[in-house]
């Protein structure tokens, strides 16, 4: 059975362009918008805010850099803990940081940031949650895909051991939880969207790889965004410059946790600019440009059946604004309500 979806007005979080939107929920009524604001010297600054049904109220605007940054990703660790990765521009070489944010009503105060690796310029980042104090970072870096594992103490983060989950080739990396010890990390490695989850031992800040799985090939991708169902099973919604997919992955037991990957949807519409977040075990949300539309921005549910089957929902795509959108950033609060974040133009 699918989900009905609605969307409110809107409400302005920031006035000046924001950009390389993130959101996470931070609880059901609490959620933080990361960005990276234009029209500030590309400064990087965050807002909390909190929702009454459909309303939002926005706390103040925090900035955590003052310099030159994009490729932001954000993760909630707990609802007063929260970590940034992005790429900072004015490292020389570029490089990918990590910065922790402690939450106080809608007030933020930031840590210091730290590098998540040290070894090449930075291209894309990702960060996701595995406790309550730990996450990983993850970035493709010189076309090689690194990770390592972060603890926060406060808001003072200590990066782990850097590996090495793909050797050459690698862009656009994703990443999403699966549990307390699990992640789920996709990313494009030559024409090919692989997938492998990496297993966390917290105490000692290390990561074992499972198997790589090459989800699809052969494609000009351009955008890509992971989810998770649960421990096992995970949904990646990506595109190229003309069409849009879904496929769903199913993830076995065992130290090589084996993925095995259902037939991919594919859609005709030209899409930018996307985001997808489950609402529970079998439904999922996605958000994203309409480029084939004047660039609206769209919302549109589907869900998946057994391990692997995914299909799109009979309602449809609809629309939650009729102007130009990008950075567009979706994520559940609490099974019923969810938050959209973009730049509307």
């Amino acid at each position: 059975m699918g989900i009905t979806v609605s969307v409110d007005s809107g409400q302005t979080f920031e006035s000046g362009a924001a950009q390389y939107i993130a959101v996470a929920k931070l609880d059901a009524n609490t959620f933080v918008v990361a960005y990276q604001d234009n029209d500030d010297s590309n400064h990087g600054k965050a807002v909390v805010c909190t929702r009454t049904g459909t309303t939002i109220s926005v706390g103040s605007i925090a900035e955590f850099s003052t310099g030159d940054i994009d490729n932001i990703d954000v993760c909630a660790l707990s609802a007063t803990l929260f970590v940034i990765s992005y790429i900072n521009d004015l490292d020389v070489p570029v490089r990918s940081r990590v910065i922790a944010g402690s939450v106080s009503g809608t007030t933020i105060t930031f840590g210091s940031s730290v590098l998540s690796q040290d070894s090449a310029t930075g291209t894309s980042t990702t960060v996701c949650k595995i406790d309550s104090t730990n996450f990983v970072a993850s970035e493709s870096a010189g076309g090689v895909g690194y990770s390592s594992v972060g603890s926060v103490s406060g808001t003072t983060i200590t990066m782990g051991t850097i590996y090495t989950f793909s050797a050459s080739s690698t862009i656009r990396v994703r990443s999403a939880n699966l549990d307390s010890t699990d992640f789920i990390l996709t990313y494009q490695y030559f024409t090919e969207i692989d997938a492998v989850v990496g297993i966390v031992n917290t105490a000692t800040q290390t990561i074992a790889f499972g198997t790589v799985k090459a989800m699809d090939s052969g494609l000009a991708w351009t955008y890509r965004s992971v989810a998770s169902f649960d421990h096992d099973h995970f949904v990646v919604f990506y595109s190229t410059s003309s069409d849009n997919y879904l496929m769903a992955g199913a993830i076995g037991t065992g130290a090589t946790r084996a993925i095995t990957a259902g037939t991919k949807v594919n859609d005709t519409t030209n899409i930018t600019d996307l985001s997808i977040c489950t609402m529970d075990t079998t439904h999922f949300l996605v958000s994203y440009d309409d480029a084939d539309d004047s660039n609206y921005g769209k919302v549109r549910a589907g869900s998946l059946t057994g391990a692997t089957t995914l299909a799109w929902d009979d309602e449809g795509a609809i629309t939650f604004d009729t102007a130009t959108i990008t950075y567009t950033g979706v994520c559940n609060l609490d099974g019923e309500y969810f938050l959209i974040g973009f730049k509307h133009t």
